[in-house]
This record gives C-alpha cells, sequence and structure tokens, in this order.
C-alpha cells in the first residue's frame, strides 16, 4: 500500500512540473509570437472575421470568401463550386493592414456585377480569375472586358481542374457566349486534381457525361452548406484566439516553414504520395479528357475555345531550396505533357508560363508577379500590369481566330 502511494505521489510531482514546464515554454513562444507580430506590423490586426462582426449592421447580407475544396473531405450530399449567391463578399487584402477587398456576387454565387445571361466571353479558372486580392477593375477578367467584351466570371480561388469542370457542367448552359477561356494554373492544378478526384461527388462529372448536381436549382441548400461550413458562431473562440495571438500561428508556421526546408519529398511528384508514375500519367490523361470534353460540348453550341497555360508562380521557378527546385522540374514536365496534348488535339492554347520565363528573370518578375511583404514567399498574384498583358494576349488571339 505504501509503495502504491509513493508511485501515485511520484505520478502527481511528474505532472506538476511537466504542466509547469509545457506553461513556461508557451509563455516563452507567447513572448516570441508578440515581438515577431510587432516587428511585422500583424500586432492586433484585424481579420476578415472580426471586420465581417463591425459590419453585420449593414442592410445587405455579409459573407466571407468561400473556397469550394474546404468541403472535398465533407459528407456533405453536395459540393458547392461557388460562392454564396447574392451575398457581399469579404475577398483579401492586398497588403498587410490594407483594406479588404470585397465584392458583390451574383445569383450562382460567382464574382460579377450582373447576372447577365448572354454576352461574349466566359472564362473560367481558380484565384487568377477569381479575382485574388485586387480590385475588380485591374483583375484579369476585367482587363479583358476593357476591350469592348463582355466577360462573365465563373472561376473560384483553389479550384482545380475538377472543380472548374464541374463549374462548367453545372452554368455553362445557362448562358449565351462565344468564347470559352480557361485558365491552367500549372503550380498547383495536378496537384489539386489528385485530391478533388477522391471527391466521390466530383468523380461523377469523369464518370458520367450526364452527370449533374443542378446546383442552378439548389441555389437556398448550397448556400446552406457554405454557411454551415462558415459557421461564425462556432469559431469564435479560434477567432479570438487568433485575434490576440494566443495560437502562437507565426511561430507555428516557421516551423512548418523549417521542416518543409529539410525534406526531400515534392508535393507535385504524385509517384512520392503513395502514387505509382503509372497512377500519375492516369492523373494527366483525366484532365486531357476533360478538355477533350469541354471542346466537343462547345463545338456543338459553335463556341471557340482557348486554354491559358498560366505563368509558373516565381516560388518555385526561383527555388533556392532542394526539393521545391524539383518541383519546378516536375511542373515543366506535366505542363509539356499537357500542352502536348493540347496541340495535338488541336485546342487552341497561349502559353504565358513561356513567354513569361523568355521575357523575366528575377530582376523584373515583379513586373509581371506582385512581390509580396509576406515572410514565407516573396511574390503573389499577378500584378495589374502582369493583367493588363496577359488580357491584351488573350483578346488578340479571341479577334484573329473570329
Amino acid at each position: 500500500m505504501e509503495a502504491l502511494k509513493y508511485i501515485i505521489h511520484k505520478l502527481i510531482n511528474f505532472f506538476k512540473i511537466l504542466i509547469i514546464n509545457f506553461l513556461i515554454l508557451y509563455i516563452l513562444l507567447f513572448i516570441l509570437e508578440i515581438f515577431f507580430q510587432i516587428k511585422n506590423g500583424n500586432f492586433l490586426s484585424e481579420s476578415k472575421y472580426y471586420y465581417r462582426e463591425k459590419q453585420s449592421n449593414s442592410e445587405n447580407e455579409i459573407h466571407l470568401a468561400y473556397m469550394p475544396y474546404k468541403l472535398l473531405s465533407s459528407k456533405e450530399n453536395i459540393i458547392p463550386v461557388s460562392g454564396i449567391s447574392n451575398a457581399h463578399t469579404i475577398f483579401c487584402r492586398e497588403e498587410k493592414n490594407s483594406e479588404f477587398h470585397q465584392y458583390i456576387s451574383d445569383e450562382y454565387g460567382f464574382n460579377n456585377q450582373d447576372n447577365q445571361k448572354n454576352f461574349d466571353v466566359l472564362m473560367i479558372g481558380d484565384s487568377y480569375v477569381h479575382g485574388l486580392c485586387l480590385k475588380n477593375e485591374f483583375g484579369l477578367v476585367s482587363n479583358v472586358s476593357k476591350y469592348n467584351l463582355s466577360v462573365k466570371n465563373l472561376g473560384m480561388s483553389a479550384n482545380g481542374p475538377l472543380l472548374e469542370y464541374a463549374t462548367f457542367r453545372e452554368y455553362f448552359k445557362a448562358y449565351e457566349f462565344d468564347h470559352l477561356v480557361w485558365i491552367f494554373n500549372p503550380d498547383n492544378d495536378f496537384y489539386d486534381f489528385s485530391n478533388e478526384i477522391k471527391n466521390e461527388i466530383l468523380i461523377k462529372y469523369l464518370d458520367d457525361l450526364n452527370y449533374s448536381q443542378e446546383l442552378k436549382y439548389r441555389n437556398d441548400e448550397k448556400d446552406k452548406v457554405i454557411k454551415d461550413y462558415l459557421n461564425y458562431e462556432g469559431r469564435k473562440t479560434k477567432e479570438f484566439l487568433k485575434h490576440y495571438h494566443l495560437d502562437i500561428k507565426f511561430i507555428r508556421k516557421n516551423i512548418s516553414k523549417l521542416a518543409d526546408s529539410i525534406k526531400t519529398k515534392s508535393e507535385h511528384d504524385l509517384s512520392l504520395n503513395d502514387q505509382t508514375e503509372k497512377q500519375d500519367e492516369y492523373r494527366i490523361k483525366l484532365i486531357e479528357e476533360i478538355f477533350l470534353n469541354m471542346k466537343t460540348s462547345l463545338e456543338k453550341r459553335n463556341v471557340s475555345f482557348l486554354v491559358v497555360i498560366n505563368a509558373i508562380d516565381p516560388f518555385y521557378r526561383f527555388a533556392d531550396v532542394n526539393h521545391h527546385q524539383k518541383e519546378y522540374l516536375i511542373i515543366q514536365k506535366q505542363t509539356d505533357k499537357i500542352k502536348e496534348f493540347l496541340k495535338i488535339n488541336d485546342i487552341n492554347y497561349i502559353d504565358f508560363e513561356k513567354f513569361v520565363r523568355t521575357n523575366y528573370s528575377h530582376k523584373n518578375i515583379d513586373k509581371i508577379f506582385k512581390r509580396v511583404n509576406h515572410e514565407h514567399r516573396e511574390f503573389d498574384h499577378y500584378t495589374a500590369n502582369g493583367n493588363e498583358i496577359l488580357a491584351s494576349m488573350i483578346v488578340n488571339f479571341i479577334k484573329n481566330n473570329n
């Protein structure tokens, strides 16, 4: 009995010491967190969540921008491919502590100023089309429209090829248009696709050419699923911890960055993700199948089809970490296969990747990609000038191939 009491006493003391040491470590990390947040100009900066809370008395329904990939692993019986419909949408900042870019979503939840059904150009893609962290007037879609073309934006941030194909299938019949422009983003489209095909709903778009979620007629249901995900009430504690830096996010990110710098595997090398090289080839074939299916659908409606091969993010092109350099080579190899396929199958494409690689070095790449004051990245999406250049190439192609 005495021996048992002794063991219990020792265990209690051990856990006391463990808890005290944990608290001391946390306090030290928290002090470091505050130091770096002040140094980086992020101390107590207003998040999108708190900005929305301040605007909540507005007459319009206000929501945070939503990214469809967030629900890929959910068990919902619907996968929204757009945001909340007819909502004042808070997007993102261009610079630290600057104003949040915002837009009013259209009837289906996309970044359009009207619900026009007849127009010249339909554009599909990820954040480059959606207009991430730029005023709408400087985005790619707005720059194309400056050439006296009416444009519909069906882009959503972080969408990969299968979500974009689902977007096309769900909504293209609702419109009358002459040209479809698909922005293919090599940086993450191959990797995003490898995750998207795991979703039981999305894979049906590949298995059945007649499959549809009928999202045009399920707006209320779609909006409810997104609102449930955003869960403003349920995330109050999390947002409180984040706002006051109690989540030591900066420290955690830098630990993650350190781990990332010493790893040897590349997320873009799908064969290193328990995939064989044959499976990697299979996924590229599925992407090619999407392009062929779209070409066939558009030819039936006498609509021209243009694919834009986006420039590869400087993060990979000018990487100083070995496995990121490897990722760049992998992305290039995969992209070359897509280009060759498009060429063989007479699908028009603009090679913006080659244009940027040929004409811009690390010294002047900031004319195309925004140089950002960020602790983890040197560059972000296209500058206003980058969007202007790409828009002019798209418009010239459309007008010369009418």
